[in-house]
């Protein structure tokens, strides 16, 4: 049942396994004391307590109905898509689709807070990380300050004022704890909506080229071993990190790391380019073609074993393995062109011979298996499409690129695929997901969602 949510109308629904519904829009909302509010500072963890946590939820339940919410502008704001659950760090949610009445989209972060004043308390006007937040959201309008962004610009502000339904004003109580609710009233119910089911592998194909299409360019300009070694770098971090990395590789290059001749060496080069760790000697140093200032790392780097240092230290004992094959270019076509499953493909980065070597610390199968997908195929690709020249060796591996692709089994899943199936499945009906290649549909639908608007909501349907 869609959820309105403006300043003079219908009480504010929450949905969720914790919450029930209430039996008619005559009930009032019931709320309990016991939990006091969240302290203006977040803790190690920015999980939302009180009735900032309850805020969450509802705008989480408003996101998924497509609900409309009264700005303090005047403007009513349909609330397309509520957007993604922010992490540890930054905005409470991201990605998000919404829409005004005068038809300009709002696509970017959204902050909720119990008091307009919040904003300042966190400190969120003056840290750059707020600078993409493009409505911010209170449980009831105040006369304080607006929120303003490290760059001095204003942000709209949506307040979720409750109410009865005779009308009289009920605000969020800021020791409330829990919300009890019954079934809604069956003639409220809206009609089962009829759901066209996506073709994913379509869209997992469609991004597989354009992520080789990419990497073309970046071959183009740099050539192919340093446009792999920025691939395999980027990939080793979280997309928070992926900047980071890449950066990395941009002052640390694929012909400086090639040249140690030991696998301590690059771990040493690779530390200092990336500000984790001082150079051994000046020497070290000076062998680094740039000496710009070092990248920023996003934190927290969750388990230890992701950390930039433990993927560092993996990712130097590779080197002399792939210097050894004339390149790591080269070692990667070769190991497409044997590879009988796209299993062997791991082997790039964890080759069996050292894998039984308990002191040796390489990446993880689940990593490994990311950077495969997502750069050593679509490398390999581009690579065949480097020369004018059309040979039979070529066709033959870019057709056996493409087919280790479609086989490869799905990854684990992460915050964004589990996203994406809650918010495709809003007004599409997604087919069971067995491979990599559907996988990355159902990313790249999900991207183009919030990128490129969701109406009219049938991206690549089957025949289109």
């Amino acid at each position: 049942m869609p959820t309105t949510l403006n300043n003079g109308s219908s009480a504010f629904v929450v949905k969720d396994s914790s919450f029930s519904k209430y039996p008619n829009p005559a009930s009032d909302l019931i709320v309990r004391r016991g939990v006091q509010e969240s302290s203006p500072a977040y803790g190690k963890s920015k999980r939302p307590l009180g009735p900032e946590a309850i805020l969450h939820k509802a705008w989480r339940n408003a996101g998924l109905e497509q609900a409309q919410v009264r700005g303090r502008d005047g403007h009513i704001y349909s609330i397309v898509y509520g957007g993604k659950p922010g992490g540890s760090l930054g905005p409470d949610f991201t990605d998000a689709v919404i829409k005004r009445d005068d038809g300009v989209m709002f696509r970017g972060d959204i902050e909720i807070h119990v008091r307009e004043s919040d904003w300042r308390a966190h400190g969120h006007h003056t840290d750059p990380r707020y600078n993409g937040v493009v409505l911010h959201v209170v449980a009831a309008e105040s006369n304080g300050k607006p929120a303003l962004k490290a760059t001095g610009s204003s942000i709209p502000l949506l307040a979720l004022n409750w109410k009865r339904s005779n009308g009289r004003s009920k605000r969020i109580d800021h020791s409330s704890a829990e919300i009890e609710t019954n079934q809604p009233h069956p003639n409220l119910e809206s009609p089962p909506k009829i759901k066209l089911q996506l073709d994913l592998t379509s869209a997992g194909v469609e991004r597989f080229h354009s992520q080789a299409a990419g990497i073309a360019l970046d071959i183009e300009a740099f050539g192919a071993d340093q446009a792999l070694w920025l691939g395999v770098l980027g990939a080793l971090g979280y997309p928070r990190n992926k900047r980071a990395f890449r950066a990395v590789g941009t002052h640390a290059t694929w012909s400086v790391v090639s040249a140690c001749e030991k696998s301590s060496e690059v771990e040493e080069l690779l530390l200092h380019s990336s500000g984790l760790a001082l150079p051994a000697s000046d020497h070290q140093r000076n062998r680094l073609h740039l000496r710009a200032n070092p990248p920023k790392w996003v934190k927290p780097f969750g388990r230890p074993a992701n950390s930039p240092q433990a993927r560092i230290k993996a990712i130097s004992t590779l080197i002399r393995i792939w210097t050894d094959s004339e390149g790591i270019a080269k070692f990667a076509e070769n190991l497409v062109q044997t590879a009988g499953t796209p299993k062997h493909l791991q082997e790039m980065f964890r080759p069996t011979e050292l894998i039984a070597d308990n002191e040796t610390k390489l990446l993880g199968a689940a990593r490994a298996a990311e950077i495969v997908v997502n750069v050593l195929l679509p490398t390999v690709f581009a690579l065949t499409t480097q020369t004018s020249e059309v040979h039979s060796e070529s066709i033959h591996l870019k057709n056996k690129t493409l087919s280790l692709y479609n086989s490869h089994p799905k990854l684990p899943e992460n915050s964004v695929t589990k996203e994406a199936v809650i918010a495709l499945s809003i007004d599409h009906a997604l087919p069971k997901i067995s491979s990599a290649c559907d996988q990355q549909g159902l990313i790249a639908l999900y991207r183009e969602m919030f990128r490129h608007g969701i109406r009219p909501r049938q991206p690549r349907l089957p025949g289109v």
